[in-house]
This record gives C-alpha cells, sequence and structure tokens, in this order.
C-alpha cells in the first residue's frame, strides 16, 4: 500500500534524528541541591596519616589537616571513628526519661549511637554547646554552697568602699578608702559565718583578707591621724579602724580547728559585726 502521508517538510526534517531534551528539575540545580549532610551528627576520629595523630570532629572521615578521607578504600585504615556519646535531651513531661533526640541535630538518633542524659559522659562538642545541655548540667551539677554563698556575700559588700573625691585631700582620700576596703573584708568575712565553719580552707582565705586589709588602713590612717586630731570632733574614721582590728584580732590566721571545722567562737564575731555596721 503506498504511503498517502504529505513530504516532510524543512522542520520536520531538521527535528528528524534528534531526541527531546528532559526537563531540568529545579533540585537538580546547584544552588537547590540538598545538603547532604544535613541532619547527620557530628563525630569524632582520629587520622594515623598526620605526625602526631590527630582528633578532629567532624560529620564525614575526612581530616582536615592531611585530607586523608576514611570512605576511600586505600585511606579506610588511616581514620579511626571514635566513639561519641551524644547527650538526649530531659522530656518535658516524663520524668527520668530524654526526647530520644540527639540535641546536636534535634533528630532521633540512627541505630547504634550513643547517647546519655548524663552531662559528664557527654564528649559531642556540638551538643555540650546546646542550651538544653547547659542547662541540665547545672541542674545535674550545682555549685557547691561555699560558691553560691561566696557569690552572694559578695554582692552585698560590693557596694561597700570609697571611689575618692576631687576636693579632698589625697592623703585623707587614701585613708578613707583604706579603712573602706577594711570594713568590706570585715563584712565579707562576718556575712560567710554560716558557710566558713565546715571550710577551714575559706576560713583562713578571708581571714587573711581581713588582715592584710586591716593593716593597709592603719598604716594609710597613721598619716592623718594627728591632723584629725588637731581638727578635733567625731572621728567615724577612727571609730571603723578599731572595729576592722577588732574583728581582725578575732579571727586568726590559724585557728586552731579540727580539718572538719573551727573553734572559734561564731557569736563574738556577730557581735562585732554590729559594731562594724554602725562605726
Amino acid at each position: 500500500m503506498a504511503d498517502t502521508s504529505p513530504p516532510a517538510g524543512p522542520s520536520d526534517r531538521a527535528g528528524q534524528g534528534r531526541s527531546k531534551r528532559p526537563r531540568s528539575n529545579s533540585s537538580d540545580r546547584p544552588g537547590n541541591r540538598p545538603d547532604a549532610n544535613a541532619g547527620k551528627p557530628v563525630e569524632r576520629f582520629r587520622c594515623y596519616n598526620c605526625d602526631p595523630a590527630h582528633e578532629f570532629s567532624s560529620q564525614e572521615p575526612v581530616c582536615p589537616k592531611c585530607s586523608a578521607d576514611a570512605r576511600k578504600p586505600r585511606e579506610r585504615q588511616l581514620i579511626v571513628p571514635l566513639v561519641t556519646t551524644h547527650f538526649d535531651p530531659t522530656h518535658p513531661v516524663i520524668r527520668g526519661q530524654g526526647q530520644h533526640v540527639l540535641a546536636c541535630t534535634g533528630k532521633r538518633w540512627p541505630p547504634r549511637t550513643s547517647v546519655s542524659g548524663e552531662t559528664a559522659v557527654v564528649t559531642c562538642p556540638a551538643c555540650r554547646g546546646t542550651a538544653a545541655s547547659k542547662l541540665a548540667d547545672r541542674e545535674q551539677h550545682p555549685p557547691d554552697a561555699t560558691e553560691k554563698a561566696r557569690s552572694r556575700v559578695d554582692e552585698r559588700v560590693s557596694r561597700i568602699g570609697f571611689d575618692g573625691h576631687p576636693d579632698l585631700d589625697p592623703e585623707l582620700a587614701a585613708a578613707l578608702s583604706a579603712v573602706a576596703t577594711g570594713v568590706r573584708e570585715c563584712h565579707r568575712l562576718i556575712g560567710s559565718i554560716p558557710h566558713i565553719w565546715s571550710d577551714e580552707a575559706e576560713y583562713r582565705r578571708l581571714a587573711v583578707c581581713v588582715a592584710d586589709a586591716a593593716t593597709a588602713a592603719r598604716t594609710a590612717y597613721q598619716v592623718v591621724d594627728m591632723p584629725l586630731r588637731r581638727a578635733g570632733g567625731p572621728n567615724p574614721m577612727r571609730e571603723a579602724l578599731k572595729a576592722v582590728r577588732t574583728v581582725c584580732d578575732l579571727a586568726p590566721l590559724d585557728p586552731n580547728g579540727t580539718p572538719g571545722g573551727l573553734s572559734a567562737p561564731p557569736e563574738s564575731l556577730h557581735e562585732v559585726g554590729t559594731a562594724v555596721s554602725t562605726s
């Protein structure tokens, strides 16, 4: 049977033998390709190709120093994976359980992944840097009572002092500043009494501060003692210095106490503390 189809035109002949080009997917373009490492946890490796051996953290077993790549068969033995323990944040409702996700990625952990809710054993640096890990670390390992008491007392006594005055005699200003420092250190010691009787090292530290401040205050006051005596009238700085020296006498550097406690009676320091406060 004869072919009755019309002859091909120029444009049809030009298209013969050509295959249609497939449409490109927007996701295949370089700028739109998904990151293959997105959501992949950071692991720790040791590279034995470096001298000395180098430890690094990465999502892929590729040494950042020598570029040894454990994904290549010939370089596989150069990079050894290390066990990385990730942090599993505490469940917000169920006590004693985690959320079954990695703190560093926010995703469920892959099989055979080392995870823990105890921050002391977490080795993943990305996990340790998260807010959830830092909050759990403060809750699991709070500062000791001495450190808490020291922070509270330091904040309270930080307002005690004398910064000087441009119209004041320099020697008088130096004496006022030294005596104010002595009063501050006495308040620091007295304010720490409930916590230092079981911590001899902390007591000795505070007693040394009082002794040094008392010596400096006495030396600075002696320079202005005679002018103040000639001026007459009340001398509150002298009374404050007496209170500082009394606290210093009641707080010996060697308390002669047992290692577990102190023998100096706190009642006497409390009484002197009242005198220091009113000076």
